[in-house]
């Protein structure tokens, strides 16, 4: 399996095994007086797991016992596939690399095959997964654990789609119901089996991570999340749940708790926010426009002219901004599209302009999937100050700031942008800026209404405090909570090299970022910060 895996880029397995004192782990662990840390890959990916690999090893280098939860391909329906690859090659794929990542890093492996009963597991699944209408089963609860909702996230992610409440995708839930059973049950008897005090994955949601991590905090485990971050691809952290639910529950206050002893670096905002705007520059570790068009600028001013003011509307991808972005207010994307409608027919004098988001243009020609734009019906398309620019036009979305008096959202990442830009925001869904005092935060149409009278009034503006507080939360997002990863060097999101020379690096402290993450996977930090951020002098 290695040479077809890795016919094009190096084999990180490989290469860590060859690196000095790589023997010293042993794939066994020694009982001892450190934590007892489960890490989560269960269907590993190297480019998904490396960070849970070399973090393990570390643990272990450091006196702890390290376990790895592996489905042992015993999983036909998991969160690592998708509709249209072939599961019998992704199926062996992974599981070669579940031997391959319990060999490299010396962790203990924990199969489900070996954690589960068949029996327990059927008549469990036949009691929660018994109901008929895809409503119903995504209500199936297991210990309070809502299985049912892991479940339909992962049928959105599966398809790639939003719209997945239809009759034709009840079995579809169904299959991921029994996954999220199987996960939630292998978790509940692994940590009593092997007695966990700490574990340390991705994601922390659908029906695979969502699932287990539940688990584990129900069994009083304390969980550390990560992810991936666009910054760098450098890695970001939750306690206890994604980044992303994380970064949307934290508060100005705790972000001011957590900036307390830095200051803004006004100059490297100003450096990135720039760069950003540029196609190719590098900053992010994925960069959607390549080329920049001069006579797109252009194009963007003229769907000013004869109106009383631009609303720029940025839209998610579906069914990968619903799963956070949801609000009461605005619960999918395509309620999303169906305010956009009721605004621009309430109010004819402003112009709406749909930006579609340019990854969507990956998507086009596959039925299995939606975008922004097929949620506008022709009718929709004939209102005279609607303007929809596809996900491929050569427009972006840096074209339209200049002419935008305010922004329309659901979740997109891009608001600290945009009022960092002097742009208003009003947001319909969350995203990591909500409580934030950054926002214009609507809960109904009325409250929409009225902050749109004040666009085409030429009044709505932001406040004082709302520029700090953007200023304030994106360095800190920027800064802090993306993590400096001094481990494992990527080329969007694929392995180069490590950063190290030998694996007793990993040991102790001599690797900063790494012995941060220990401490954040141990339990011993609330919050994982960068470290390599320099603290104001005391």
């Amino acid at each position: 399996m290695a040479p077809v895996r890795y016919r094009k880029w190096p084999n990180p397995y490989d290469r860590f095994r060859r690196l000095p004192g790589a023997d010293k782990l042993g794939a066994k662990s020694v009982s001892g007086s450190g934590k007892r840390v489960l890490l989560l890959p269960l269907r590993v990916t190297s480019t998904s797991n490396l960070v849970e690999g070399v973090i393990g090893a570390a643990l272990k280098l450091d006196g702890h016992q390290v376990f790895a939860l592996l489905d042992g391909g015993v999983l036909r329906y998991s969160d690592n596939a998708t509709v249209g690859k072939s599961w019998p090659v992704a199926n062996a794929l992974s599981v070669y690399e579940q031997h391959q990542f319990c060999r490299t890093f010396g962790v203990e492996p924990c199969y489900y095959s070996d954690l589960l009963d068949s029996r327990r597991v059927a008549h469990t699944l036949k009691e929660i997964g018994g109901a008929r209408t895809y409503d119903e089963l995504m209500e199936s609860q297991y210990r309070g654990i809502p299985l049912g909702r892991h479940a339909n996230s992962s049928v959105m992610r599966y398809l790639r789609q939003e719209t997945v409440n239809v009759p034709e995708n009840v079995e579809l839930l169904r299959h991921f119901l029994e996954t999220a059973l199987k996960t939630a049950m292998a978790v509940e008897s692994l940590v009593q089996a092997k007695q966990i005090t700490h574990a340390f994955m991705s994601h922390g949601i659908y029906s695979t991570w969502g699932a287990a991590m539940d688990m584990l905090i129900l069994e009083g485990v304390q969980v550390g999340v990560w992810g991936r971050g666009y910054i760098g691809g450098n890695p970001i952290f939750g306690r206890n749940q994604s980044y992303l639910a994380e970064a949307i529950e934290e508060s100005i206050a705790d972000v001011r708790e957590y900036m307390a002893p830095y200051d803004v670096d006004q100059a490297f905002l100003d450096s990135y926010f720039a760069a950003k705007a540029k196609p190719g520059s590098g900053v992010d570790v994925v960069s959607y426009y390549e080329t920049q068009q001069n006579s797109a600028a252009e194009f963007a001013a003229g769907l000013r002219e004869g109106f009383d003011g631009l609303i720029s509307i940025f839209p998610n991808i579906p069914w990968d901004g619903t799963m956070f972005a949801a609000s009461a207010y605005t619960r999918s994307l395509r309620e999303f599209a169906g305010k956009v409608v009721f605004a621009a027919k309430q109010f004819p004098r402003l112009r709406f302009v749909v930006r579609c988001h340019p990854a969507e243009r990956h998507r086009e020609g596959n039925n299995s999937r939606e975008t922004f734009s097929s949620f506008f019906s022709e009718a929709d398309r004939r209102i005279a100050n609607l303007k929809i620019i596809e996900s491929d036009a050569s427009t972006s979305s840096y074209d339209l700031f200049p002419v935008t008096d305010a922004a329309l959202i659901f979740g997109t990442s891009m608001g600290t942008e945009l009022v960092l830009r002097d742009i208003p925001v009003i947001q319909t869904g969350k995203n990591e800026l909500v409580n934030k005092g950054v926002l214009f935060e609507v809960a109904s149409d009325a409250e929409l209404v009225d902050l749109l009278n004040k666009v085409q009034a030429g009044t709505l503006s932001l406040s004082e405090d709302m520029r700090a507080n953007a200023r304030d939360y994106a360095y800190y997002f920027i800064k802090l909570c993306h993590v400096q990863d001094d481990m494992i060097e990527i080329d969007r999101y694929r392995f180069v090299q490590y950063k190290f020379d030998a694996v007793d690096s990993l040991g102790g402290d001599s690797l900063p970022s790494c012995d941060a993450i220990k401490k954040f996977a141990l339990g011993e930090t609330k919050k994982c910060i960068n470290p390599y951020v320099e603290r104001r002098p005391i």
